[in-house]
């Protein structure tokens, strides 16, 4: 997660994210709970910078596109279009 991103989270979330950060530096490995703070922490992020329904039409692009469909190619143009919102 890049500084600008962190803008997006509050303090507490900062803090947490910076305690995830050194356990990394130091060779530790995270546990299940702690790389589920991280997804969420990742997911709000997203969904702050995307709105809510755009948030909504990536996660169930994201949810087709993991399943046995397969994704038509407006619909790809349209994930692509999606997370490169998401990671501006």
């Amino acid at each position: 997660m890049d500084s600008k991103n962190e803008g997006y989270l509050d303090a507490s979330q900062k803090e947490k994210l910076n305690i995830l950060r050194e356990k990394i530096n130091n060779g530790e490995t995270l546990n299940i709970s702690e790389k589920n703070e991280l997804k969420n922490m990742k997911a709000e992020i997203i969904k702050l910078k995307l709105g809510d329904a755009k948030f909504q039409e990536l996660q169930k692009l994201i949810e087709k596109r993991e399943g046995a469909t397969e994704l038509t190619l407006p619909e790809r143009q349209r994930l692509y279009e999606l997370n490169k919102e998401a990671r501006g």
